[in-house]
């Protein structure tokens, strides 16, 4: 970056933000001298250290639940057994020596808590701010998994063992591995100090495990007296390291959380009312800038969406032990009402966005996108009765404890509208026991610039994407996100057009690669209008506008139960010829090309039917050998699988001279007739189209102010 440019951002920058940066730099030179001189901050344990596993536990009330005999339990039992298979299951996995973690083996504790084993680099011990976290190579050296290591919330299912069976085993294995991180990994050195949010997670696993293990007679006071100082440790990190303007999203949420619970967990031992203060005020003052005003995340992932959410709740049980009001409940209440609305009828969430299998809450269910014991924990925090579909009472149990359950029993379970409309975010979805689809006609991420200026973002390129399960399987799906530090051409690829169901113009991209993770360039405008339903049809619009053009592509989608979905596109006739359809089948879904005219694939037993006013569309499956990239979809970091890729491309001229041209894409189940009339031009879709059938679906589209609509 040019003086000037520095410059020029500098004048920018409100003196809050100036003054900020510049105290963060103090800090930075205060802690590179400390390092150089190999002397970390210290401060001694004014009272006796067995008073933090005392606060520990009150952090985690559901340890208080576990440790009382079974007969005091009876109302839980159920919850409980169910939770002690899961917790001895993933305990078992780490008395082994080995875990996995984002799809790749650990041992545990290592040898070398600095080592990426997936490509075999070694972050140098140096300096936190000295340690370049984001390389590219050809071994792919992905910082997430020393990271990952570091945030021990695999261990916590160690410590929550020692609480079902006794076991010596479990306090001796998590002393072990706490102590070797603190002995090899001095404060503000090396790759697990250079992110706050990583020394945040951390603390919060370290409360978690102190809180189940700490009453232990295996547990040393020697242990907790070093565990105890390395907190204060990472409390002071945080107190002077807030990401208020580096990520003051996510980030900056997790941050302030772990925060709050340090100086909880540590009062009785360590003067922490500043840290109190300030976790309390700048969350206070963030609150507002996590979610739109209908509820969904600026960053448009569902998966951040459950991660802030999971840091919000876990700081308003924290609440609880503080007698000062904080005002959680209203943002908890909006972010589960609107974040539910994801979850699809397979009991899973869509994957829009960015996802690195992150939890807030070390409790992890089996699949990566389900995400039913945050929106559990955090309707009963809020009062909601918006609860998931299939409720889980992990999070509830070790966050509440026992008047969480109570206070779950005593709320009313309203079942979830059929058609939602989130108009800040930019989504329409529509949802049944059987059927779920999603229309996404919202920005790329808050915060996007379209100039030079880069700025990070977990949103994609995702506008106009459609996503769809059907007959309780899903079928359109996003390709998700398998690594973040992977070549480039594949993160380029997984956050780019391509991998959506949505349409590619070549030439006219809606934002431009500026760095990992990082946008800029922003040059589309996305819209979405509230959805219609009518006889049975329900029906979402949105458009999509370059800033360099004035004419719209507009987008319908029509969903009927028991016939099928079909995609309705208007493209402007410049557009046309640099338009590529992109489709993202399931692979729980079986496809093949027909060798019938009518229609171009089965998808199980839906057929899929297209249709163009003049020329004909292609539509072809890219080849797995050919093009492995594009061709793979990750279900969570780390992990890829081959699925069906399609795309579509319109040919022949336009013989009506019409500024745009209509295209349809139509999964029509097998054994139903569809009839379009869209503006005059019609099209037919079915099995039989020389008989009248009574049960054909009949859709008549018009254009009013917004574009087409149902009639």
């Amino acid at each position: 970056m040019s003086i000037s440019h520095k410059l020029r951002k500098l004048r920018r920058m409100p003196l809050a933000e100036i003054l900020t940066r510049s105290s963060q730099q103090a800090t930075d030179l205060e802690d590179r001298l400390r390092v150089a001189m190999k002397r970390a901050p210290r401060l001694k344990c004014r009272n006796n250290p067995h008073q933090v596993v005392d606060r520990c536990m009150d952090l985690v009330p559901g340890v208080n639940l576990l440790t009382r005999s079974a007969s005091e339990n009876t109302d839980f039992i159920s919850v409980i057994e169910t939770e002690k298979e899961r917790v001895l299951q993933r305990a078992n996995d780490v008395f082994t020596g080995k875990v996995q973690l984002l799809g790749i083996d650990f041992t545990v504790p290592p040898t070398d808590w600095n080592l990426d084993p997936g490509s075999g680099h070694s972050f140098e011990q140096a300096f936190r701010g000295a340690v370049k976290t984001h390389q590219h190579g050809k071994n792919r050296i992905d910082v997430k998994h020393p990271w990952e290591l570091g945030r021990f919330q695999y261990l916590v299912p160690v410590a929550q063992s020692y609480l079902f069976d006794r076991d010596n085993r479990s306090p001796q294995v998590v002393t072990a591995t706490i102590e070797s991180w603190i002995d090899s990994q001095p404060y503000a050195t090396g790759i697990h100090w250079t992110s706050a949010l990583e020394v945040a997670i951390r603390g919060i696993s370290w409360i978690w495990c102190l809180a189940c293990i700490g009453k232990s007679n295996a547990v040393e006071e020697t242990f907790l007296t070093k565990v105890t100082e390395s907190l204060w440790q990472h409390g002071h990190a945080l107190h002077r390291n807030l990401s208020y303007y580096s990520s003051p999203y996510n980030h900056l949420i997790g941050e302030c959380c772990a925060l709050y619970m340090l100086a909880i967990a540590l009062q009785d031992v360590f003067d922490t009312s500043p840290w109190m203060r300030r976790a309390r005020q700048t969350l206070t003052g963030a609150i507002d800038h996590q979610f739109y005003e209908d509820g969904f995340t600026l960053e448009q992932s569902s998966s951040y969406q459950y991660f802030t959410l999971g840091f919000l709740s876990l700081t308003a049980a924290a609440a609880t032990q503080d007698s000062a009001e904080f005002p959680l409940q209203s943002a908890i209440g909006k972010a589960v009402v609107a974040g539910n609305a994801f979850e699809s009828e397979t009991g899973e969430w869509a994957a829009i966005g960015d996802s690195d299998s992150a939890r807030a809450i070390p409790v992890f269910p089996e699949s990566e996108w389900d995400f039913s014991g945050v929106a559990t924990l955090a309707s009963v925090l809020a009062n909601e009765t918006s609860f998931p579909k299939q409720v889980n009472f992990s999070e509830l149990l070790w966050t509440l404890g026992e008047s969480g359950l109570r206070n779950f029993e005593k709320l009313e379970h309203l079942h979830r509208q059929s058609s939602t409309y989130f108009p800040d975010a930019g989504y329409a979805i529509y949802s049944n026991d059987r059927t779920w689809v999603c229309l996404d006609g919202g920005e790329i991420a808050d915060g996007l610039h379209s100039d030079d200026t880069p700025s990070t973002a977990h949103g994609h390129l995702d506008q106009l994407q459609v996503l769809a399960s059907l007959d309780g399987l899903p079928f359109l799906i996003d390709s998700g996100m398998p690594h973040y530090f992977q070549s480039e051409s594949a993160a380029d690829y997984f956050r780019g057009i391509a991998a959506h169901n949505t349409i590619e113009f070549q030439g006219h991209p809606p934002a431009t690669v500026c760095g990992p993770l990082m946008w800029n360039r922003v040059q589309s405008e996305c819209s979405i209008y509230e959805p219609q339903v009518m006889n049975g049809v329900w029906c979402s619009q949105a458009t999509l506008k370059f800033k360099t053009h004035t004419d719209a592509v507009q987008r319908s989608v029509l969903v009927k139960d028991e016939f099928g979905l079909i995609v309705v596109d208007t493209i402007p006739e410049f557009l046309l010829s640099q338009a590529i359809w992109h489709w993202h089948i399931s692979p729980e879904r079986k496809t093949k090309p027909s060798s019938e005219t009518a229609y171009c694939h089965t998808i199980d037993d839906y057929r899929l039917y297209t249709f163009t006013q003049s020329g004909s569309v292609e539509v072809a499956q890219l080849n797995t050998p050919d093009d492995p990239i594009r061709s793979s979809i990750s279900k969570g970091y780390g992990h890829t699988a081959a699925h069906c890729h399609l795309t579509s491309k319109v040919h022949g001229q336009n013989s009506n001279k019409r500024p745009s041209r209509t295209i349809v894409h139509g999964w029509v189940k097998s054994g139903r007739d569809v009839e379009i009339q869209i503006e005059g031009d019609s099209c037919q879709f079915g099995d039989d189209l020389t008989e009248s059938h009574e049960g054909t679906w009949r859709i008549n589209l018009v254009r009013d102010n917004a574009g087409l609509r149902l009639s």
